[in-house]
């Protein structure tokens, strides 16, 4: 059976642990959901590129992460240049200009970096500190199909030729790439 990278791919029993607090599986879905509104409040599209320039990997950004999978976007690893010089060099700049970014507060990931990636893409979510979840999905959101093969992941190669290759991975790609993983996994639990 082929899958898409989804919601499906988080264990029943997850409970994801953040600082103090945890989160339980039905939240972050309604976390997901947070971020799937917020698209469509932006007239995001599917199969538009996506960061997510986020500092911590914490709740909003695996929901991110997923409600990014789950609308179509290709999310697009982002590279951090330690400074002005970097930020020309091909490898860094060979996403931009993104189509869609969703940015933490300058508190967070600092004023260049912030500054670095709104210069850098043409819609910008930021980050809310206050958040209200939604209640319900609304059906625009729910009538989005997906096959495997869409593409959902770019990333660059390592650029040692100084001209990176541009590499894609479709949902099936990871899909296989996560169940050969997990196969060879042993559980100790």
């Amino acid at each position: 059976m082929q899958k898409i990278i989804n919601r499906d791919w988080i264990h029943p029993r997850f409970h994801f642990k953040d600082t103090s607090v945890g989160i339980p599986r039905d939240r972050l879905f309604l976390m997901i959901d947070y971020w799937k509104e917020k698209f469509l409040i932006h007239k995001v599209h599917p199969g538009y590129t996506v960061g997510i320039a986020l500092s911590v990997m914490d709740e909003l950004y695996v929901s991110a992460l997923f409600a990014s999978f789950e609308y179509g976007l290709k999310i697009v690893v982002l590279l951090k240049p330690p400074n002005d010089e970097y930020s020309e060099k091909p490898r860094y700049k060979a996403w931009f200009p993104l189509d869609v970014c969703i940015l933490d507060t300058v508190s967070n990931i600092g004023e260049y970096y912030h500054n670095y990636y709104l210069k850098r893409s043409k819609i910008v979510i930021h980050r809310e500190t206050e958040y209200q979840l939604p209640r319900r999905i609304s059906k625009k959101n729910k009538s989005i199909i997906l096959n495997p093969k869409d593409v959902c992941f770019l990333c660059t190669s390592s650029g040692t030729t100084n001209d990176p290759k541009l590499i894609s991975h479709t949902h099936e790609f990871l899909d296989r790439k996560s169940t050969r993983l997990n196969s060879s996994h042993t559980d100790i639990s």
